[in-house]
Protein backbone atom coordinates (compact mmCIF):
# COMPACT_ATOMS: atom_id res chain seq x y z
CA UNK A 1 0.00 0.00 0.00
CA UNK A 2 3.14 2.14 0.16
CA UNK A 3 3.38 5.03 -0.33
CA UNK A 4 -0.12 5.77 1.46
CA UNK A 5 0.30 3.22 4.03
CA UNK A 6 4.13 1.81 4.69
CA UNK A 7 5.56 -0.64 6.74
CA UNK A 8 5.45 -0.57 10.31
CA UNK A 9 2.27 1.85 10.22
CA UNK A 10 -0.74 0.56 12.20
CA UNK A 11 -4.16 0.74 10.49
CA UNK A 12 -7.28 1.41 12.49
CA UNK A 13 -10.32 -0.09 10.90
CA UNK A 14 -13.81 0.29 12.01
CA UNK A 15 -16.78 -2.54 10.77
CA UNK A 16 -19.01 -1.61 8.35
CA UNK A 17 -21.85 -3.21 6.20
CA UNK A 18 -20.50 -4.30 2.46
CA UNK A 19 -23.19 -2.00 1.58
CA UNK A 20 -21.37 1.05 2.75
CA UNK A 21 -18.14 0.51 0.77
CA UNK A 22 -17.39 2.06 -2.62
CA UNK A 23 -14.92 2.29 -5.09
CA UNK A 24 -11.62 3.59 -3.67
CA UNK A 25 -11.99 3.28 -0.15
CA UNK A 26 -9.41 1.36 1.34
CA UNK A 27 -10.62 -1.94 3.26
CA UNK A 28 -8.97 -4.65 5.60
CA UNK A 29 -9.57 -8.23 4.92
CA UNK A 30 -9.09 -12.07 5.18
CA UNK A 31 -7.39 -13.17 2.07
CA UNK A 32 -8.84 -16.19 -0.11
CA UNK A 33 -6.04 -15.84 -2.94
CA UNK A 34 -4.13 -19.13 -3.57
CA UNK A 35 -1.12 -17.08 -2.70
CA UNK A 36 -2.17 -15.34 0.53
CA UNK A 37 -4.89 -17.65 1.99
CA UNK A 38 -5.76 -17.06 5.39
CA UNK A 39 -3.71 -13.71 5.87
CA UNK A 40 -5.13 -10.43 6.72
CA UNK A 41 -4.79 -7.96 3.83
CA UNK A 42 -5.17 -4.28 3.18
CA UNK A 43 -6.23 -3.33 -0.13
CA UNK A 44 -7.67 -0.37 -1.91
CA UNK A 45 -11.06 -1.25 -3.68
CA UNK A 46 -10.92 -0.60 -7.43
CA UNK A 47 -14.71 -2.05 -7.91
CA UNK A 48 -17.92 -3.39 -6.22
CA UNK A 49 -19.54 -6.07 -7.52
CA UNK A 50 -23.55 -6.70 -6.66
CA UNK A 51 -24.40 -9.73 -7.06
CA UNK A 52 -28.05 -11.93 -6.31
CA UNK A 53 -26.43 -13.15 -2.77
CA UNK A 54 -23.63 -10.95 -2.02
CA UNK A 55 -21.42 -7.90 -2.52
CA UNK A 56 -17.52 -8.76 -3.99
CA UNK A 57 -14.89 -6.41 -4.37
CA UNK A 58 -11.92 -6.07 -6.77
CA UNK A 59 -9.14 -5.27 -4.75
CA UNK A 60 -5.76 -3.97 -5.30
CA UNK A 61 -2.52 -2.61 -3.50
CA UNK A 62 -1.77 1.10 -4.58
CA UNK A 63 1.62 -0.04 -5.49
CA UNK A 64 0.91 -3.57 -7.30
CA UNK A 65 0.75 -3.43 -10.98
CA UNK A 66 -2.55 -5.50 -11.33
CA UNK A 67 -5.37 -6.12 -9.04
CA UNK A 68 -5.55 -8.86 -6.78
CA UNK A 69 -6.46 -12.55 -8.11
CA UNK A 70 -9.66 -13.34 -5.96
CA UNK A 71 -12.69 -11.07 -4.96
CA UNK A 72 -13.09 -10.39 -1.67
CA UNK A 73 -16.38 -11.42 -0.19
CA UNK A 74 -18.66 -9.38 2.41
CA UNK A 75 -17.88 -12.36 5.03
CA UNK A 76 -14.36 -11.64 4.68
CA UNK A 77 -14.47 -7.97 5.28
CA UNK A 78 -13.30 -7.15 8.35
CA UNK A 79 -13.94 -3.33 8.12
CA UNK A 80 -12.94 -0.06 6.01
CA UNK A 81 -9.30 1.84 6.76
CA UNK A 82 -10.29 5.43 8.50
CA UNK A 83 -6.99 6.31 10.31
CA UNK A 84 -3.52 5.42 10.27
CA UNK A 85 -0.69 5.85 12.33
CA UNK A 86 2.69 6.23 11.37
CA UNK A 87 5.84 3.83 12.60
CA UNK A 88 3.65 3.03 15.86
CA UNK A 89 4.17 -0.86 14.42
CA UNK A 90 7.93 -0.56 14.70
Amino acid sequence: MEPNINVYDVVITRRVKAEEIKEGDVITFISTSTLGEGLTITHRVKSVINTDNDIKFRTQGDNNPIPDSALVTSSNLLGKVVFTIPFLGY
